[in-house]
């Protein structure tokens, strides 16, 4: 590893302490684990409720990790309630992020501008990580995709900075997870300032 990929990955480990510490008087919302499957493609789901509505926070950071093969799916996603089901529908979601069978996506507002990516190299054991810096009306004005904390993921998005990554009226976090292989799937998403954490394994 290079001194500026080292760097970076120090950096990235310093800015999820520093919003865990922010957010340590605050309650975590935790699913701990995921309930068994009912269907035949071994899906199973659970959604976190939370808020993000503290105007002061300026720093949202995701951190997904799992066991990757050719046919895990692995999802996180983040949305409003608007049926006030407790669960959040495709068409509820307002960014979606993981790994489907090879590949990295992103999936923008109700399931619009899916974006793939192959990943770095061959390792099973994944993570992604993605950090955004906000500025005052929640748009994004700083935003880092990285696999492992080094090699550089979607840099087209990166560049463009759609509108639709971050939203503070999202209350509902959902974790999807397919596949015959064990994922050993992780998620945690820290918003800085509000303290909030999402954590979904």
């Amino acid at each position: 590893m290079d001194n500026i990929a080292r760097a970076n990955k120090i950096a990235f480990v310093l800015a999820i302490a520093l919003c865990a510490a922010d957010a340590a008087g605050a309650s975590v919302m935790r699913q701990s684990s995921l309930p068994p499957s009912g269907f035949a493609d071994t899906e199973t789901a659970t959604n976190v409720v939370f808020s993000f509505a503290e105007e002061i926070a300026r720093d949202f950071s995701l951190v997904l990790s799992l066991d990757s093969s050719p046919s895990n799916c692995v999802e996180v996603s983040f949305g409003r309630d608007a049926d006030g089901n407790g669960q959040l529908a495709p068409s509820e979601a307002g960014l979606a992020i993981g790994w489907d069978c090879g590949h990295w996506f992103i999936v923008g507002t109700n399931r619009s501008a899916r974006i793939e990516a192959s990943p770095a190299n061959g390792a099973t054991r994944k993570a992604l990580s993605m950090v955004m810096c906000l500025d005052s009306s929640a748009g994004v004005k700083q935003l880092s995709i990285r696999e492992s904390g080094s090699a550089e993921v979607f840099p087209e998005l990166v560049a463009a900075r759609p509108g639709w990554l971050f939203d503070r009226s999202w209350n509902l976090a959902r974790l999807v997870v397919r596949g015959v292989d064990p994922a050993r799937e992780r998620a945690v998403a820290v918003l800085c300032g509000a303290g909030t954490v999402v954590r979904l394994r």
